[in-house]
């Protein structure tokens, strides 16, 4: 592939590198799950409530993102937190990845029987269906949240690309 394609040979090793870190820090973070007792080196895993911190993150590193949160992420369970938290981290990359520069907006709303999380961004050229470039990131996405009984929905919106989740608001009651 490098002597055909330089430039296709180094997205592919970028995305092998990009998921291999993925990958390797899930891993990390199930085996600090399995041995809570332990000093462990695994971080605790993200959770809705670490959305906004996630947002400012990108903003930091030059991201124009408008964030607006409704109700207690607080108040969800862990496996919907993660889900939500992985959505936003995906779609926010893929921003930057595929629409650097553009205005983009981030909301998680909160309420009694949904939970819902729209991310919107502008782009200069509508382009095509998920995962049209071969990617795993929609893909990905739509299996988190298919397993927690939601939907997801992605793609080209009038002038921008949009990422729109919907579960079932289960509150942690633990």
């Amino acid at each position: 592939a490098l002597r055909r394609d330089s430039t296709e040979a180094e997205k592919a090793l970028l995305e092998a590198e990009r998921l291999g870190r993925e990958s390797l820090a899930e891993v990390r973070r199930t085996v600090g799950l399995l041995a809570p007792e332990a000093t462990g080196t695994a971080a605790p895993m993200p959770t809705a409530a670490d959305i906004p911190d996630l947002v400012r993150e990108f903003e930091a590193a030059g991201l124009d993102v408008e964030f607006e949160l409704r109700g207690d992420p607080h108040t969800l369970t862990p496996a919907t937190g993660l889900a939500l938290y992985r959505v936003a981290q995906e779609s926010l990359a893929n921003v930057v990845r595929h629409a650097p520069g553009a205005p983009t907006s981030i909301s998680l709303l909160i309420g009694p029987d949904a939970v819902r999380l729209h991310v919107r961004n502008r782009l200069a050229q509508v382009v095509g269906a998920p995962n049209a470039g071969g990617g795993l990131g929609v893909r990905g996405m739509e299996e988190r949240v298919t397993l927690l009984g939601g939907v997801l929905r992605a793609g080209p919106d009038a002038d921008g690309w949009r990422v729109d989740v919907e579960l079932p608001s289960t509150l942690d009651t633990a």
